[in-house]
């Protein structure tokens, strides 16, 4: 998935500066958007190899603007061409809701799943 979500943002216009986060953790002071990876859970799928799961996840996309009036508009315009985007990389995405990330940042959670092929 990181790596799916690296290149859709290497090469897609307006996503090229957010930085891509692995894993839940805290972050620093924000110069630039950030995506956070969360695997929800992965669940066997019965006509599927044994190794090939869905999975389901959330990306938390963090704007850097402190001021609530650009980190809506900033996170607005990138979600209007993320989402659609995720279908034609294989994944499906069923919300997106507001959120706060920090005392200091707003973010929106994305729901998503996809297959993942374990290794």
């Amino acid at each position: 998935l990181i790596e799916y979500l690296q290149a859709l943002l290497d090469v897609t216009e307006g996503l090229e500066d957010i930085k891509l986060v692995r894993s839940i953790r805290a972050v620093d002071e924000l110069s630039r958007p950030v995506i956070v990876v969360k695997t929800n859970a992965l669940q066997k799928l019965a006509a599927a190899p044994i190794r090939n799961f869905m999975g389901t996840f959330t990306l938390t996309l963090v704007s850097q603007h402190k001021d609530i009036d650009k980190a809506e508009d900033d996170l607005e315009a990138r979600l209007e061409i993320l989402l659609p985007k995720l279908f034609t990389w294989g994944m499906s995405w069923q919300s997106a809701d507001q959120a706060q990330f920090d005392e200091r940042h707003i973010c929106y959670d994305i729901a998503v799943s996809s297959i993942y092929k374990g290794e």
